[in-house]
């Protein structure tokens, strides 16, 4: 567990490699009644990359990015991070 956003959480790790324009699928045993994908730019900036189909993809620029995902639940609501480096 750690505190902070994912800009924060993730600041000094590094990100998974993955090549431009790879499709990331999340998944979970028991799929969320609700699930967004952010995009965070900055410890406040962000952008939705997705609502509905539990898949996105990431930059064609080389680089790193940091991901913050959020799942809702019956029992509750849980908070994810992600980061990736495009080579």
């Amino acid at each position: 567990m750690t505190y902070g956003g994912p800009w924060e959480s993730f600041k000094e790790e590094k990100g998974v490699i993955v090549k431009p324009d790879s499709t990331v699928e999340i998944s979970f045993p028991k799929n969320p009644d609700e699930l967004i994908v952010r995009q965070h730019t900055s410890s406040s900036g962000f952008t939705i990359v997705d609502e509905t189909n539990h898949t996105f993809i990431v930059p064609s620029q080389p680089g790193q990015y940091v991901y913050g995902i959020s799942g809702k639940w019956e029992e509750g609501i849980a908070l994810y991070g992600l980061k990736v480096e495009v080579k």
